[in-house]
């Protein structure tokens, strides 16, 4: 099992984030003196698991996928709708079939390394496989996350390895793990467990159901006559609120009494009886503490979650209760740990205890249930500091996002205990991770101060993990903030703001909203006063071509950066003193990238160089603030010298970007190793069109690298960057020979623009085609001719698409696909065909050559190569000599 590594800036050495245990399979017998909880959790199954036959198939059919050894399956739902006790069924049934189950538990970052747990002789010959099931895998950090997941599926005891991951969501940690599972060839799925019925009569037979076995365990006659509430709404299409109504109406039914009817007040009637149950054992003197007193222990608990012993009794002490050892023996015999060496076992079903933390808390409205002063202070002393003899890891994250869960339902909780709590400690939040922040985001109790406090913390660039994050909080921010302003002006400015944190997010769509918005304010504005708004207006353009260009709309993105330069070039022709170099220059460099990807690269150098030119001046005389942007500017230079083909000038531009980035990067990775990836990604393709394919492989190698570990955090922004990096790793490989390495990783990335082309053709269906081309040079070069003709063959068909739309940026593309067809129809002895597709190529290189012989003489030459063995196979020998000497003086002259 390996350890966590290197990881971009950070090292853990010695150290594991997780424990592996084995999973309970057997049902523990409800303890005779239990309070409602117990009856509830899971763990007991009180209610027999008979339902979830078709999830419980779809699982069965995922594990035994025989041509698969690793797959990781997701399976997520809200609180309550009945994730643990499915994956505990499949558990057992697995187990039955020879599978070794595993649960995986978090340790945190300080926990001690974890042996692997490994199967005797005897179990190992009758052993399938191994499953291993991971709870509250949204709480755990992505990277920790990962590294348990990449440490077991890759070093299995086992020819099959199976993960069971349970969530109450699949957003974006989901998709960041996602990637980087199917990046290493774990296929990763996932399965959204709905309510076991969404019809009333559904609900009612699973409540008759529940209360029968409910009744059967309390010694309770006949249940028939017992009336379920009516069990409309949202919240009866949980599992557990169903079963909490069938154990209310049981327990009502033995006291006489009417069950309450909703959420709340099941909860209210239930944990009333559960501080019955800790008064029953303090007057059978089976615990010393007072019920008033274990109950402040179970709040604690809910919060901590199970502690090394020692540290529960050092977290009670902190908090002021007395006699803390005795409390955590006490609560111990209230709530057995499943790991004997821990206390402080939280209360559960999850849904329950969050109930229970808001009403002990003061200021909620539910009559049934007394809050307790105490708690009112409790998570502020808790969270907002840590106790002086802390020792491991730092339940706080953990903690917060127990409360943000809790204040999504509990109005009350979010206004008294959230809200004051991130205002006076906003970095909790930071701490808690992208996820909490997000759900903090998304809570509508949560005030606008909280949220502006957290936001002054984010960094002000960009940031790998917390850019999503930040996208969410800006996002209610800024809607919150122009709803209370008249100011244009500050309007256009949120509105560029928003889409800056977007595009930074990977939202390209949503961020070119928000920028258009912005735009038509400033043009407005800058019509009346050009001096105050021009330059917001042209660096608002910069921004917006940028985003246009990753949707692939680069006709758009062209004109917003030629406006962007229009309006500069006229605003210091009025003004000369108004000249900003700083934003002329991002002008000349946004319109230079955007001319290079229309194919108009000889237009595109000169802007190109001028960006460069500026932009080395400003970081001579201030590097901290311009030394990004001149290697930025250096790294477009040389793509448009490296496609004319003048490649020693491309290096030394590439080579000097790359140098100033993993400077940048080295101190600050979260903002810089982006551009740092990029830089290199731009150098290795350099490197191979300069023929320096041994120099090229290493750099192709650390971006993709790089961007696997990028794409994980944030694999919208990030997974097209891969895509790319793969590809030229691919090429890099086959320029070397080493075919096999070269063919996984191209089709690694065809895999990946498949996906992104289905969704956004514009913006990645040229990529998809590049892709194509390059699997099907690799499948030549292994002798796999029909698939590298169908590879080719879909190539062509999507450049001469797109070509036909904007020949000048896919032309060359084209040729060069059509190329390799004619190549791989020769192979195929369709000669015919094959003349047609190297006369084309020759007919698009000779128009193109003729503006630009250096960048596309070599092209024209292997079409004309093509195009000679074409005519020879037809007997044309005449037309095949004369193809074959231009070839050949062309190449003579390169």
């Amino acid at each position: 099992m390996a350890n966590t590594g290197v990881i971009y800036g950070s090292v853990a050495v010695g150290t594991t984030p997780y424990r592996m245990e084995s999973f309970p399979l057997e049902t523990p017998q409800v303890p005779e003196s239990g309070g409602p909880s117990w009856l509830l959790a899971a763990r007991y199954e009180v209610v027999p698991f008979t339902s979830r036959s078709g999830e419980l198939d779809t699982l069965g059919a995922w594990r035994d996928q025989p041509q698969r050894s690793r797959m990781v399956q997701l399976i997520y739902g809200s609180g309550g709708q009945g994730k643990t006790r499915l994956a505990a069924a499949f558990a057992r049934a697995s187990a039955k079939l020879g599978w070794q189950v595993i649960a995986v538990c978090h340790n945190g970052a300080t926990g001690p390394l974890a042996p692997p747990i490994e199967p005797t002789p005897a179990d190992r010959e009758r052993m399938q496989g191994r499953l291993l099931i991971v709870d509250y895998a949204e709480r755990w950090p992505t990277r920790d996350l990962i590294s348990a997941l990449t440490d077991q599926v890759s070093c299995p005891p086992a020819s099959a390895v199976r993960v069971l991951l349970l969530s109450r969501s699949a957003d974006y940690w989901w998709q960041g793990l996602r990637h980087e599972l199917n990046k290493s060839g774990v296929q990763a799925d996932e399965m959204a467990l709905g309510p076991l019925s969404d019809d009333r009569a559904g609900r009612e037979a699973e409540f008759a159901r529940a209360a029968h076995a409910f009744a059967d365990l309390l010694g309770v006659g006949d249940t028939d006559h017992l009336c379920p509430p009516q069990m409309e709404g949202d919240e009866w299409r949980l599992v557990l609120t169903i079963h909490m109504a069938a154990l209310a109406a049981v327990d009502a039914c033995q006291r006489n009494e009417i069950p309450p009817a909703n959420q709340a007040g099941l909860s209210a009637y239930l944990l009333d009886r559960e501080t019955a149950y800790w008064s029953g054992l303090y007057s059978d003197r089976r615990v010393c503490t007072l019920p008033v007193v274990l109950g402040r222990a179970v709040y604690i608990s809910i919060l901590t979650r199970a502690l090394p012993f020692a540290r529960a009794v050092n977290v009670l002490d902190h908090l002021g209760i007395d006699a803390a050892s005795q409390v955590v023996d006490d609560h111990r015999i209230c709530y057995p740990p499943t790991d004997p060496a821990t206390a402080l076992e939280p209360l559960y079903p999850d849904l329950l205890a969050e109930d229970f933390l808001a009403l002990t808390t003061p200021g909620h409205q539910v009559a049934a249930h007394s809050a307790d002063p105490w708690a009112a202070r409790i998570p502020a002393q808790l969270v907002g500091s840590r106790e002086p003899s802390d020792q491991g890891p730092d339940y706080r994250p953990s903690a917060v996002a127990i409360l943000v869960e809790t204040a999504r339902r509990w109005p009350h909780v979010a206004q008294t205990q959230l809200n004051p709590l991130l205002l006076k400690h906003p970095e909790l939040a930071i701490a808690a991770g992208s996820s909490t922040l997000i759900r903090i985001a998304e809570t509508l109790h949560v005030d606008m101060t909280v949220l502006e406090a957290i936001e002054a913390l984010l960094p002000p660039g960009r940031h790998v993990g917390l850019d999503v994050a930040a996208a969410a909080l800006a996002t209610r921010l800024t809607k919150h903030r122009i709803a209370a302003i008249d100011d244009d002006g500050e309007r256009a400015r949120l509105h560029a703001r928003l889409g800056w944190r977007l595009a930074n997010a990977g939202l390209q769509q949503e961020a070119a909203a928000s920028y258009a918005r912005a735009i038509a304010t400033y043009k407005r504005l800058a019509d009346t006063d050009a001096a105050v708004f021009a330059t917001n207006f042209a660096s608002v353009l910069v921004n917006f071509s940028h985003v246009l260009s990753d949707l692939g709309q680069r006709q758009r993105a062209l004109d917003a950066a030629s406006e962007a330069v229009g309006i500069i070039q006229r605003l210091t022709a009025s003004n000369p003193a108004a000249f900003d170099t700083d934003i002329a220059a991002s002008t000349l460099y946004a319109l230079g990238d955007r001319l290079g990807e229309n194919g108009r690269q000889e237009e595109g150098l000169g802007y190109a160089a001028e960006a460069a030119r500026f932009y080395r001046h400003l970081a001579a005389s201030n590097p901290i603030k311009f030394e990004s942007k001149l290697a930025a500017a250096l790294t477009g230079l040389a793509s448009t010298l490296a496609i004319l083909g003048r490649c020693e000038d491309a290096r030394a531009a590439g080579a000097e970007a790359v140098e100033v980035y993993r400077r940048l990067a080295a101190s600050n990775p979260a903002e810089f190793t982006p551009d740092l990836a990029g830089a290199v990604t731009s150098l290795s393709a350099t490197l191979s069109a300069s023929e320096l394919y041994e120099e090229a492989l290493p750099a192709a190698r650390e971006a993709v690298e790089i961007y696997r570990y990028l794409a994980a955090s944030n694999p919208a922004r990030f997974e097209p960057k891969l895509a790319s990096a793969l590809n030229n790793l691919g090429a890099a490989l086959s320029d070397l020979f080493r075919t096999d390495e070269a063919l996984a990783a191209t089709a690694e990335a065809l895999e990946l623009r498949r996906r992104l082309a289905a969704s956004n053709p514009a913006a990645f269906d040229p990529e998809l085609a590049l892709a194509l081309n390059n699997l099907s040079v690799d499948f030549s070069n292994l002798g796999r001719r029909e698939e590298a003709l169908a590879a080719t063959a879909e190539a062509v068909a999507i450049y001469r698409r797109i070509a036909n739309a904007n020949p000048s940026a896919f032309d060359a593309d084209l040729a060069r696909a059509l190329a390799n067809m004619s190549a791989d129809l020769l192979h195929a002895r369709r000669t015919t065909a094959a003349l047609d597709a190297a006369a084309e190529a020759v007919e698009i290189y000779r128009r193109l050559s003729g503006s630009n012989p250096h960048a596309f003489s070599a092209g024209l030459a292997r079409a004309l190569a093509n195009l000679a063995a074409s005519f020879s196979e037809l007997g044309r020998k005449g037309e095949a000599r004369a193809a074959a000497a231009e070839a050949v003086d062309l190449r003579r002259r390169l």
